[in-house]
């Protein structure tokens, strides 16, 4: 499509809502943080539509006071109709007139700037809905790149896990068959002397056999 200018014309005619306004869209980065690129953006949409607010705010203001003095013009029209010689209404008509003229200006350029204001707010979000794609999939490739490693990471200790039961399991094995035969060799009461001089090491091939659920041997009886 052309890169970013690609994505901007297929994107063109979408309606985005206004991100900063979606609770959702700032939970995306609750993990990371928000890269200094969104934050700004973030900032200037919020600015924009901030001053939105105010100037459909003033907009409306305008209207009610706009209606007011049509009201006044009505009451004045009718004053001046009742009595020709009613110079105070005929004044006030004219002074209201100005008035309307006056808020009508205000009122075309406040239309004027809430459509700039939109297109500014449309062109900004669009942009950080492309800043905030960018992230995501950039985020999501990592976390995809993490997953693989973390799976071959887990095969290979399971398989050097599996090699190493095994080689435990001789190991104890290989501890209990000599033991038995310095039993029958030397007898129990050689055997029990140099245990004690070499403490500790019939007690561990016991504790080995304990771990994987089998009897210990009885020493005494070999």
């Amino acid at each position: 499509m052309g890169g970013r200018r690609g994505f901007k014309e297929v994107l063109s005619d979408k309606e985005v809502p206004i991100l900063t306004l979606d609770q959702k869209w700032h939970q995306l980065f609750e993990l990371n943080g928000k890269p200094v690129k969104i934050r700004k953006l973030e900032e200037k949409l919020n600015k924009l539509l901030a001053k939105q607010a105010h100037v459909r705010e003033e907009f409306r203001d305008l209207k009610n006071l706009k209606s007011k003095l049509m009201d006044n013009i009505v009451l004045n029209m009718k004053g001046t109709e009742a009595e020709q010689s009613d110079t105070l209404s005929a004044k006030r008509l004219e002074e209201d007139g100005r008035l309307i003229d006056e808020i009508n200006q205000k009122i075309s350029d406040c239309e004027e700037k809430l459509r700039e204001i939109s297109e500014k707010i449309d062109e900004c979000n669009h942009a950080l809905m492309l800043e905030t794609m960018d992230f995501c999939y950039h985020e999501m490739k990592n976390n995809k790149e993490q997953i693989k490693m973390i799976s071959e990471w887990i095969d290979r200790t399971r398989k050097e896990l599996k090699k190493n039961v095994v080689i435990r399991q001789n190991r104890e094995i290989m501890n209990r068959q000599m033991y038995s035969y310095m039993h029958d060799i030397f007898g129990a009461d050689v055997i029990d002397i140099f245990d004690l001089e070499y403490r500790g090491l019939e007690n561990d091939s016991d504790e080995d056999v304990n771990e994987d659920g089998d009897e210990p041997e009885n020493n005494e009886k070999l």
